[in-house]
């Protein structure tokens, strides 16, 4: 940094060329420009990285669809982080073109995540689902829904319901859900029951 006196400067503030010019305490100074320096990114990202983009983009697509998934969290944490804990390593390290694709590339993965009867598809010959019940034997609880989606992954056109579960459904451990969307690929189910705050564990089943 450098006092100016030159009559020439005055009161000039601003840069020219690397030089910054300023008023300091009544003094005109002259300093060296800071260059501001952006972060240095990789060429290529890390797979743990795009792991991370894809079950970002996953959830997003079905942010509102996992809305009572409350039972997948531990408590201090939210449906979205339980999400990426559950499913984080289970994306694939290729970035995926849509969170349809890669919530597509999530069917069939094992998770084990939940606190409440599993439900999952036995059949789908849309528009229907038949979603199954595994109940384990627990007696009927009222207040339990099915939450059902079916998706087309391609332009994530989809449809989706949160049925209530019925006593006789619940004891037949079968469960027949007609949803207007005559195609899809893939189907994501989950069971919950919002005053007991427990879910079973999202099962996407893939064709």
């Amino acid at each position: 940094m450098a006092i100016n006196n030159s009559v020439a400067l005055g009161k000039t503030k601003g840069s020219i060329g690397n030089v910054t010019f300023a008023r300091l305490k009544g003094q005109q100074i002259s300093k060296s420009k800071i260059e501001a320096k952006g972060a240095i990114l990789p060429a290529n990202q890390s797979p743990a990285q795009i792991r991370m983009k894809n079950v970002v983009m996953a959830y997003q697509v079905i942010a509102m669809f996992l809305q009572f998934a409350t039972g997948l969290r531990k408590s201090t944490e939210s449906v979205f982080n339980a999400f990426v804990r559950i499913f984080k390593s289970s994306c694939s390290a290729v970035l995926s073109t849509s969170g349809w694709s890669a919530l597509l590339e999530l069917g069939g993965k094992a998770i084990s995540s939940g606190n409440f009867i599993q439900a999952n598809e036995l059949t789908r010959t849309d528009p229907n689902i038949t979603v199954r019940l595994i109940t384990g034997g627990t007696a009927f609880l009222t207040n339990s829904y099915v939450a059902v989606m079916k998706v087309i992954s391609a332009t994530g056109a989809n449809v989706s319901v949160q049925h209530l579960i019925t006593e006789a459904e619940w004891n037949a451990g079968q469960i027949v859900i007609a949803l207007v969307q005559a195609a899809s690929d893939f189907s994501i189910i989950y069971a919950y029951n919002v005053p007991l705050k427990k879910c079973s564990e999202p099962v996407i089943t893939t064709d």
